[in-house]
């Protein structure tokens, strides 16, 4: 649960409106709190800087809040959780063959909400096939807790007839915050005649989306600053201010330990509910401490921050303690939201 606490005199100066030069300057990304502290000598007691995430915002993804994967790069691997064969091209069309008779993607969404699911699929076409042979493919939307099963589709593919493009809409009540799963049943699966491919296919997977429709993806790109476009992310760290709209998420990437907190000293929101966190270990081993113990790659949901709020802190459930890779994302439950003085911050 978050804590509020008036800020050390130390960070008051660091994040105030006197902030010295080197922080009102865009840092490279994934500085340690050697290039980002200051003047922490003077209170050994207090927290130690890891990072200013405003300043680190050249080493954030700004992205619309969903799942686009780019099946048969090696990016999308990680979502990739079981049933896909290794990497392929045909042309200009990167994909991945399923293997058995279902796979399983993960979905990260941090706000449900009314969704479509897009994607490009191949079907596989047995030697001798009839012209009238369909393949069905079943897919079901599974929350993170598991305890919402919904069924979707189905989608219909005409084998031998290329990549085909499909589209289905799902309700925001079948989505929960976090990990969704998502289980492509096929209806009949074959196997690959080529030497030492011992495979059961039945659909090449080029493209797998889940996303909505009101985020732009190329808004969501860019940064926006005091309500401006054009300044980018120098502008957004210069001022200390990040603005994130309706259905936008944005991730760094950050070398985390145990017992380092994100600190965020003013939440302003117009229009909207909440401030969704959520942390993804990048590394086997070094996983969020959750109740299940979650899995590498997956979002573990933290506690939201609700309604207008100064001096925000949350302990983040990293379990390394040392160094460890993580994501951390934050996305608004409703209109937008506007952080200032957004940092990351551990014992000295």
């Amino acid at each position: 649960m978050a804590q509020h606490r008036p800020a050390p005199a130390h960070l008051r100066r660091c994040f105030g409106r006197r902030r010295p030069a080197s922080l009102r300057r865009p840092l490279p990304p994934l500085l340690f709190a050697a290039a980002l502290g200051c003047g922490l000598a003077e209170d050994p007691a207090s927290e130690a800087l890891r990072y200013d995430l405003l300043a680190s915002l050249p080493a954030a993804v700004r992205e619309c809040d969903g799942t686009v994967l780019d099946v048969g790069s090696q990016p999308a691997r990680e979502a990739l959780l079981s049933g896909f064969s290794w990497n392929e091209r045909s042309g200009e069309e990167s994909f991945a063959w399923s293997v058995g008779p279902r796979s399983e993607v993960r979905t990260t969404v941090l706000v449900p909400r009314p969704m479509r699911l897009r994607g490009r699929a191949l079907a596989w076409a047995p030697p001798g096939a009839p012209p009238t042979l369909r393949q069905t493919v079943s897919p079901t939307l599974i929350s993170p807790a598991g305890s919402i099963v919904t069924a979707l589709g189905p989608i219909s593919l005409v084998p031998g007839a290329g990549f085909e493009d499909f589209e289905l809409e799902v309700d925001a009540a079948a989505l929960g915050a976090g990990a969704n799963r998502l289980v492509f049943g096929y209806s009949f699966t074959r196997h690959s005649f080529e030497p030492d491919a011992e495979r059961d296919l039945a659909v090449g997977w080029s493209a797998v989306r889940l996303e909505d429709d009101s985020c732009d993806p190329s808004a969501a790109a860019s940064w926006s600053v005091d309500g401006g476009e054009g300044e980018g992310a120098g502008g957004a760290a210069e001022r200390g201010i990040l603005r994130l709209g309706r259905g936008e998420r944005v991730a760094w990437p950050l070398e985390l330990r145990r017992g380092d907190r994100l600190v965020i000293e003013r939440v302003d929101q117009r229009a909207v509910d909440a401030l969704v966190v959520a942390i993804v270990a990048l590394e086997p081993g070094r996983l969020p401490e959750s109740p299940d113990g979650g899995s590498v790659g997956e979002a573990i949901v933290l506690p939201e921050i609700i309604g207008p709020q100064r001096r925000v802190e949350i302990a983040l459930p990293v379990r390394a303690g040392r160094w460890a890779p993580h994501r951390l994302m934050l996305a608004p439950r409703g209109g937008g939201v506007v952080l200032r003085a957004a940092r990351i911050v551990g014992s000295s």
